[in-house]
């Protein structure tokens, strides 16, 4: 009798046991296998929303960005038939007028060093200025006006002293793009009180368009404490300006604008 109830009871809880394990390996594994499967397809899910959002931001930035670009290329064709449309003579008649303008202004006078550049095709021809470079004092000594012309090196260019011979015609060298370039020694930027610069279009609240290799933009965004300190002065004719120019946030804009009808400080965007 007492083996047999023995044997029962053995029975009875290996039985219970038995169907509880099974039960227990039952659970945890459909408990596993279910949080295994909800986490693996909230994950995917996740992911998969994170990678579509990401997708569609750089699809909608690319789009934008391929739009302005777009944009820019009209707007430069537009501008450059409209300085292109002026005779030689009336280039270099307003020309003239413009290089009268820089170098009756307090800008200028208050310059130690000024950066400008070579005019080449239709642009400013800014020459003139060679022959107006003031000397100023520098403690007992009197020291002539540094000019500075850029020197494109790879997609950046550098500023170096322009020597002008005993004519006053400057000495140069043909370099990228067959531009004209400075000879003298590399300009000390921290000297410089305005920055003279190129541009096909412009509009009132001085946004720039530049012939779209970018160099200006480089060169300025390089150089912050230069642009604080300094005026950065676009040169143009006045058929150059444009009721609006497209931008991106790489593009700097400019403090004032010089023309033949005189020198027009704009309403600079915030940056």
């Amino acid at each position: 009798m007492s083996a047999k109830i023995v044997s029962s009871k053995t029975e009875s809880t290996e039985t219970v046991d038995s169907g509880t394990v099974s039960s227990k390996t039952v659970s945890a594994e459909t408990m596993s296998a279910g949080t295994m499967s909800a986490g693996t397809v909230s994950t995917e899910t996740v992911d998969s929303g994170t990678a579509n959002s990401e997708t569609v931001n750089n699809e909608t930035v690319n789009s934008e960005t391929a739009n302005s670009e777009t944009e820019k290329q009209q707007a430069r064709a537009v501008a450059r038939s409209l300085r292109k449309a002026l005779s030689p003579d009336d280039r270099r008649a307003k020309s003239f007028l413009i290089c009268t303008h820089i170098v009756t202004s307090m800008a200028w006078a208050n310059s130690t060093a000024v950066l400008l550049y070579f005019g080449a095709g239709s642009e400013v021809d800014l020459d003139g200025l060679f022959h107006h470079s003031k000397t100023h004092r520098t403690g007992d000594a009197l020291a002539q006006q540094t000019l500075g012309a850029p020197i494109v090196e790879g997609e950046n260019i550098r500023f170096s002293n322009v020597v002008t011979g005993i004519d006053g015609n400057p000495e140069v060298r043909v370099g990228e793009f067959g531009l004209r370039e400075p000879t003298g020694e590399p300009v000390n930027l921290n000297n410089v009180g305005l920055v003279l610069v190129p541009l096909l279009a412009f509009d009132d609240r001085g946004n720039r368009l530049g012939s779209g290799k970018g160099f200006y933009d480089r060169f300025l965004a390089a150089n912050p404490a230069l642009t604080t300190r300094a005026t950065v002065m676009g040169v143009a004719f006045g058929v150059q300006e444009l009721p609006t120019i497209p931008v991106e946030r790489h593009d700097f804009a400019l403090h004032a604008v010089v023309t033949e009808q005189g020198i027009r400080w704009l309403k600079t965007r915030s940056r």
